[in-house]
């Protein structure tokens, strides 16, 4: 009798292992995607507290519906379901890293851009000028500086399920066309980090910082006159309404993160965790990648059917901005030195070889 029972939880064990969304191999916290079925007869359904600071109808947030969350739910046979909070609704955007940590959140999509203390390491990926753009490349390249090669793990405990280009990085303006050099001269920017606060100062920018959520009342109340971000945003937050001019000349990416808490990973059963994580991974930050640049084509239309001009980069500001860029790397480099246990200019070195074959694809 023993015997029966050992063969059966052997091959219980077996067919947890090979079921799952993926069946691929394991990179880092998760594992590349694909298809599976939950196993085993408890029918406990166990909720998954999901939080963004995105509206439901983003496409951040359609990616972590349809290419990452139905897949969950479908996967496990509902015994896993999402429930969402959006817009900040549960979380706030300072604090959502540490709910996540804390097990007050389960899951949750977050940027970068918002966490500019914590991600020193991680955001040289986002250098202005790095060469990375959006795409499902630019998410693979992504996905090996983080799991892979980055060697400060500044995510701690939480588990990363997919990282990707949030958008290309523009500068728009609520003034004018950006022709010479000296169109730069007193303008009003928010940078995304403090490396593009020094390509600002370098331009002549005055940097204005100050909170996202912040920015189209900004604009309005003339605060400020602009910023860097993703024809994304733009597009969902409606800049364009307050912010006129835009320059097309992608100049950096921003980071979207798909994570869930090391809590609500613990209190799965094995079967149902095998499977949460094989759902995340490199397949799936390509594939989020790959609607980016979709949906950004789309969202350039959007601005301009909206009253949006998008015009061409002159060649001299082109060149001034090539020019420029060496002064974020430089202040990246500066912050990375600054932390303990971090060698800026090894990581930079590190950065380039891992991310350069993925330059402008």
């Amino acid at each position: 009798m023993k015997k029966i029972i050992v063969a059966i939880l052997t091959l219980s064990m077996i067919l947890v292992l090979i079921t799952g969304c993926g069946g691929g191999s394991s990179a880092g916290n998760a594992s590349t995607g694909g298809n599976a079925s939950a196993s085993g007869d408890d029918d406990t359904v166990y909720e998954v507290v999901f939080s963004s600071q995105e509206v439901d109808s983003s496409v951040h947030s359609r990616i972590a519906i349809e290419l990452w969350a139905n897949k969950i739910e479908e996967a496990t046979n509902g015994r896993v379901k999402f429930v969402y909070y959006w817009g900040s609704s549960i979380s706030g955007v300072p604090e959502l890293l540490d709910n996540l940590e804390s097990g007050a959140v389960d899951a949750a999509w977050a940027a970068t851009s918002a966490y500019a203390g914590r991600y020193t390491a991680t955001k040289g990926v986002t250098l202005p000028g790095l060469g990375l753009i959006a795409g499902a490349d630019g998410a693979e390249a992504i996905w090996q500086w983080l799991q892979e090669e980055e060697p400060t793990n500044e995510r701690g405990t939480l588990v990363l399920a997919a990282c990707y280009p949030a958008g290309d990085m523009y500068i728009t303006n609520n003034k004018k066309e950006i022709k010479v050099a000296s169109d730069f001269y007193g303008l009003r920017l928010r940078p995304l980090n403090s490396a593009w606060q020094a390509v600002f100062e370098k331009l002549d920018v005055v940097p204005v910082s100050f909170g996202m959520n912040d920015t189209y009342e900004n604009i309005e109340k003339n605060i400020c006159d602009g910023l860097v971000q993703d024809f994304v945003y733009y597009s969902w937050s409606r800049i364009y309404e307050v912010s006129q001019y835009y320059l097309d000349k992608p100049m950096s990416i921003n980071i979207g993160f798909l994570y869930l808490s090391p809590h609500f990973l613990n209190r799965l059963p094995d079967d149902l965790r095998e499977i949460v994580l094989s759902c995340g991974g490199l397949e799936l930050s390509r594939q989020a990648g790959a609607m980016i640049l979709e949906s950004q084509e789309a969202m350039q239309k959007d601005i301009v059917d909206n009253g949006g001009i998008i015009y061409p980069a002159t060649a001299e500001i082109s060149d001034l901005l090539e020019n420029s860029f060496e002064a974020g790397r430089a202040d990246w480099i500066k912050e990375c030195d600054a932390r303990d246990g971090y060698d800026g200019q090894e990581l930079y070195d590190r950065l380039i070889k891992v991310t350069s074959p993925y330059f402008g694809k």
